[in-house]
């Protein structure tokens, strides 16, 4: 299996196991907060001409809304098995 592959399946289910204890909704505001801080690090690199940390902040804003959606998405997974197993 590719690594990229493997990757997803780890975030899908650290996703899961965070819907364990998390609601999906919380998972889900946390990635827009990181997504968020991505961006001002972005900006506030850009203006102050750190290339790296621009370079850095960039790829963050990229790579955060993909991996929040997986995330998401195990931690709805999460949470119905939660919800089946306390039935």
């Amino acid at each position: 299996m590719d690594g990229a592959y493997q990757t997803w399946w780890w975030v899908l289910a650290a996703g899961a196991g965070a819907g364990f204890f998390l609601s999906p909704r919380t998972v889900a505001l946390v990635s827009v907060v990181l997504f968020a801080v991505s961006i001002a690090g972005l900006i506030a690199a850009g203006a102050l001409g750190h290339g790296n940390a621009a370079t850095i902040f960039g790829l963050a804003a990229m790579v955060i809304p993909v991996l929040g959606i997986m995330a998401v998405v195990g931690a709805a997974l999460g949470s119905r098995a939660r919800r089946a197993r306390s039935e």
